[in-house]
């Protein structure tokens, strides 16, 4: 929120981190870090997922920044992009 621009490929690395894909709504990203954040919690599981967690709770802060119309528009506008994105050779980590 207030002017805070993210990159295509912040948005997509942020939703996959979430293990969610592009045209995600709020809610979704809210219910997998909220399943993510129960499972991967170093009170649960000590010390060896703090990195994970860390991440997804990165992923989640860089999501939640954007306005949820904005993030809504955005993420719908992302299949397009990376299909092209793709098409050009860009490695988008795995995705098919």
């Amino acid at each position: 929120k207030g002017g805070i621009t993210h990159d295509n490929a912040e948005i997509i690395s942020a939703l996959k981190t979430l293990g969610l894909n592009p045209g995600a709504t709020s809610d979704d990203i809210h219910a997998a870090f909220r399943k993510l954040a129960r499972e991967l919690h170093p009170d649960v599981t000590g010390q060896k997922s703090n990195q994970r967690f860390q991440q997804v709770t990165g992923a989640y802060t860089l999501l939640k920044a954007i306005a949820p119309e904005e993030l809504e528009s955005l993420t719908q506008n992302l299949p397009e992009i990376e299909e092209r994105r793709v098409g050009k050779g860009v490695d988008l980590g795995g995705r098919r």
